[in-house]
């Protein structure tokens, strides 16, 4: 019995030892991981742009100013806002919370994350078992995203497959709701979120498949709209009716049985036919000038490169945050531009009886300040159209000489007005190949100068003066000097050759933008300034956002 009683007691103090030791160890290993957590905490949410997660949206289209200079290269001048071409009507797109119906927000919950209301941000029980899918090799993505973290990927635009992405978006997620409501959160995750036919947002969303307003949408037109985001090409219901179809279906079911609905609340839904009334895009909204696009857009990539969010976040941003925008535009030349491009250009026809395309661009070369800019021949029709002097890519053919070749042949003291080359082929070619290059007047003169051969673009002697340069060093020179940025050398595709340099013969092209930029080098005695639309971006507050400098650099 005693014998008994002493390997109890022995037994009983062992537990004691290796209860304490396994407390300790727990104890140890809790304090590691918290050290750990607040680390990773620390250095992922310093990453985050948090201020745009808490942008307080004022519901308000930019305003626009500009300065009516006496003296525009030293800034003297009286500040005015821009009326004409601009955002005169106080209308925008972005729907508060106040604005957004019960039943809108019910089906995207009911659907995206149905614990929405109970969790801090993060769905750990959905988190955990998407990382062992993952871990396992069940799965080749993260999954498990709340409404939150979906906000955060959203406004950010990083969809990439990563862990650290992952744990990025987690702690931003938990400080977004640290800082916001649920209803806040909603809102914005409602206003980003983008919906196919490039709508962003509920609002543009139920205007396009609807013709309506959110707060007038059925419910089964609230689980329409709640299923394209799932995939929205998949999903879009004008291309998948069916797949759409399928999916709201779903989404009716789940707001039933999560009380969202009542039976016949949800049986009524259910038999509603898919009725789209496709809003025809752009009516009734102001058409606004070519340069107040081409501002607008400026804006939305610079906020994009500097704060690390979204296009439709920044998109929103600025078209619904109340911002204030000082632009470098002279009202007057961009009037005598936008009339003279309406009625007076003529492009010639092809046989089919297309007209040939045109744009221009003016840009003041001691400041490098855009006056003026027409996008396109023709009265301007619509909204965020293509820019042809800002967003085409174009070969510049022989305009590209005087930087790539001359420009530098003068700089390194390799040629004068005088020099004189011969104006011969440079190769005849073989069996029966024309010689190279020709002329665009078919003719070869012999011995000529270099004033001529700029003067009518002779091609021969360009080639020549190019080769005495290299081509190496023309093509660093104009992309890294003249700021010529599309041009292109990686494997495969390479604007660094005879025919691109020389010619202009780029593989993709540049912009009239860059290309008018880069000449202002000769109109200011060998100085660069580079190109703005903007002076500064504040936000309704007055908070500098973006801030445009005066600068320059010497190439020649």
């Amino acid at each position: 019995m005693k014998e008994r009683l002493k390997s109890d007691v022995k037994k009983a103090r062992r537990m004691r030892i290796l209860l304490i030791l396994l407390c300790g160890v727990m104890l140890f290993s809790s304090v590691g991981v918290c050290a750990v957590g607040t680390m990773i905490e620390k250095r992922y949410k310093d990453q985050i742009p948090l201020e745009m997660l808490t942008l307080s949206a004022k519901g308000a289209p930019p305003r626009i100013f500009f300065y009516r200079y006496t003296d525009r290269k030293n800034r003297i001048g009286e500040r005015e806002e821009l009326k004409a071409g601009a955002f005169s009507q106080p209308q925008s797109s972005y729907v508060c919370q106040t604005e957004l119906p019960k039943q809108l927000t019910d089906a995207f919950v009911a659907i995206e994350d149905k614990r929405f209301y109970r969790h801090r941000g993060v769905d750990w029980r959905r988190t955990v078992a998407a990382a062992i899918s993952y871990v396992l090799g069940f799965s080749n993505t993260f999954g498990g995203s709340t409404i939150t973290q979906q906000t955060v990927k959203n406004v950010t635009g990083d969809n990439s497959l990563t862990v650290s992405r992952k744990l990025r978006e987690i702690f931003c997620a938990l400080e977004l709701e640290r800082r916001c409501s649920k209803r806040e959160i909603l809102e914005l995750y409602l206003n980003v979120i983008s919906f196919s036919d490039g709508c962003e947002g509920v609002s543009q969303a139920a205007a396009h498949y609807f013709s309506k307003t959110p707060d007038e949408l059925t419910v089964a037109e609230c689980a329409t709209i709640a299923a394209i985001t799932n995939n929205p090409s998949y999903y879009n219901p004008i291309r998948h009716p069916e797949n759409n179809l399928k999916r709201r279906d779903l989404i009716l079911s789940e707001m039933q049985k999560q009380g969202y609905l009542s039976q016949d609340a949800y049986q009524e839904a259910l038999a509603e036919p898919l009725r789209l009334r496709v809003g025809a895009s752009g009516v009734g909204e102001e058409i606004h000038s070519w340069y107040v696009d081409m501002v607008i857009e400026d804006v939305i990539n610079d906020l994009i490169a500097q704060y690390g969010v979204s296009r439709s976040a920044a998109s929103m941003w600025v078209h619904s945050g109340g911002l204030r925008i000082d632009a470098a535009i002279d009202p007057e030349i961009q009037e005598l531009v936008e009339t003279h491009y309406e009625s007076a250009v003529r492009t010639p026809q092809n046989g089919s009886g297309e007209s040939a395309q045109s744009a221009l661009i003016v840009i003041d070369s001691q400041t490098g300040d855009i006056l003026g800019v027409a996008g396109a021949v023709g009265k301007k029709t619509a909204n965020r159209i293509q820019n042809f002097a800002t967003q085409a890519l174009r070969s510049p053919g022989s305009a590209i000489k005087p930087i790539t070749v001359y420009a530098q042949a003068l700089e390194r003291g390799l040629i004068n007005w005088a020099t004189v080359y011969d104006d011969v082929p440079v190769s005849f070619g073989t069996s029966g190949a024309r010689p190279w290059p020709a002329n665009a007047t078919g003719i070869y003169r012999g011995l000529t100068n270099i004033a001529y051969a700029v003067a009518h673009s002779t091609n021969t002697v360009a080639v020549r003066v190019l080769e005495q340069i290299g081509l190496r060093e023309s093509f660093t020179v104009a992309r890294e000097k003249f700021h010529l940025t599309h041009l292109v050398d990686r494997e495969g595709v390479s604007d660094c050759d005879v025919a691109a340099l020389a010619l202009g013969q780029l593989n993709y092209g540049i912009t009239l933008r860059e290309l008018t930029t880069a000449y202002t080098v000769f109109a200011d005695g060998g100085c660069y300034h580079p190109w703005r639309s903007y002076h500064r971006v504040t936000d309704a507050d007055g908070k500098v956002l973006l801030f445009s400098s005066d600068s320059s650099e010497i190439v020649m």
